[in-house]
């Protein structure tokens, strides 16, 4: 113990070197050595009084060191990230949006520092915080392999252990794919997409309770961030044809759109053809496209009314590849309608015909059930997302509620041009 002080005049320091391999550690800020005053001139005061200080710089070594290479890091910098985007979004001079831009790399070096992370994950980090590009995986096979083996040594059978990771990776393999972040909202989401009794889900958020326990065992910085796992308002789920699947889509590929879209050409399936074109370039649902009106179309304007929420209720630039059909079809419009409809069925759904047109076509091409028309639309949300659009400009467009007071009460949103930028990043082959 008394190696580690250090006598300066008359009063006694203790001191810790700080081992390379943490060094770049927030905790460490690049120290190479630790150095306190214990405030006595007393040897054995000071000595007793080291034991203390040097417990806890150890403890803090040793917190660096686990977290190194640990996948969590994505699920903490998911957090960062919506804070600086929120700042982005209201920046309201060039050097406020040049400071958040700032911020975004500071916030992406420390993250680099903290979980010391190496050579594709450096570069994750950085385009994720940067540049809206998310990681390919949100968490690593290896960490719920071990989330397995420590539920199996410390709390439950193999078996239960077992069942728990598998729980695991299914959530995280639907997060992976629909291309979202470990949020409360996906979480509920993916809930939403099993079509399960209410006992089953509790099973899997049980298991995910469990998982976000040992996450903050492994990153104690995780117990700052919110359990996406809490309080989930678990309904029953509904059975037979009317069961909610809008969540278990799975959005197609672009080049998978263009497939569909020359096919229903080659059948002379032109309005099914225009519904897909439409689609692709706005992020329309089927049933907002069809109630499409003349009238709904103003300038460079796409006007969706009378949405189910007021966040769907909005203005989308008219993309430049669709503004020569859109002017086409007002022109031929017989009834007031963009979109022609031999009839809706008897609910009144003018989309009903078109949709079943475009299932039966899909099936016969080959793409399994998880695709359908609302499909195009993830892929739109996606494509935009991936070309680096910010995401409250999506959700302006795609008419999704931001779920902050501030942007939905009393923010008016993206402007036009900010928009109208983002749709043009849109870049279909509709040949």
């Amino acid at each position: 113990m008394s190696r580690h002080l250090i006598l300066k005049g008359s009063t006694w320091h203790v001191r810790l070197d700080v081992p390379k391999d943490v060094r770049g550690h927030p905790n460490f800020m690049m120290k190479k050595v630790l150095t306190k005053s214990l405030k006595t001139g007393n040897h054995q005061a000071a000595v007793d009084a080291s034991r203390e200080v040097l417990i806890e710089w150890k403890k803090r070594i040793n917190e660096a060191r686990d977290k190194k290479g640990l996948s969590s890091w994505k699920i903490h910098a998911e957090a960062k990230k919506q804070n600086l985007d929120a700042n982005l979004y209201i920046a309201k001079t060039a050097e406020e949006f040049q400071k958040i831009k700032y911020d975004q790399l500071l916030e992406a070096a420390k993250i680099i520092n903290e979980y010391g992370l190496k050579n594709h994950e450096r570069e994750e980090a950085l385009q994720f915080m940067v540049n809206n590009t998310r990681p390919k995986t949100t968490i690593s096979p290896q960490l719920i392999n071990e989330f397995e083996r420590y539920q199996a040594k410390n709390f439950v059978g193999e078996k239960t252990a077992s069942m728990q990771a598998s729980h695991i990776r299914e959530i995280i393999k639907y997060i992976d794919i629909n291309n979202i972040g470990l949020t409360h909202d996906s979480v509920e989401k993916y809930l939403d997409s099993l079509d399960i009794k209410s006992i089953t889900k509790r099973n899997r958020l049980f298991s995910g309770n469990s998982f976000w326990d040992f996450l903050e065992y492994k990153d104690k910085s995780i117990k700052n961030e919110p359990n996406p796992f809490h309080n989930h308002n678990l309904q029953r789920a509904k059975k037979g044809k009317g069961k909610d699947q809008k969540n278990s889509y799975i959005p197609f590929t672009q080049a998978e759109i263009e497939k569909i879209y020359k096919a229903a050409m080659d059948k002379g399936d032109t309005v099914l053809a225009d519904t897909i074109k439409i689609a692709a370039l706005t992020g329309c649902r089927i049933a907002e496209i069809c109630k499409l009106t003349t009238s709904n179309i103003q300038k460079n304007n796409i006007v969706i009314e009378n949405a189910k929420t007021n966040s769907g209720n909005r203005h989308i630039p008219i993309h430049p590849n669709i503004k020569e059909l859109v002017d086409s079809l007002i022109k031929k419009s017989t009834d007031g309608f963009l979109i022609s409809s031999s009839s809706g069925n008897k609910y009144g759904n003018r989309s009903d015909s078109i949709s079943k047109r475009f299932g039966r076509l899909k099936t016969t091409l080959g793409f399994e059930s998880g695709k359908v028309f609302h499909s195009i639309r993830k892929t739109t949300a996606t494509l935009l997302q991936r070309a680096g659009v910010p995401p409250l400009t999506i959700a302006a467009i795609m008419g999704h509620k931001v779920n902050h007071i501030t942007f939905d009460i009393y923010s008016a949103g993206p402007s036009f041009q900010q928009k109208d930028l983002a749709i043009k990043k849109l870049q279909f082959k509709f040949n």
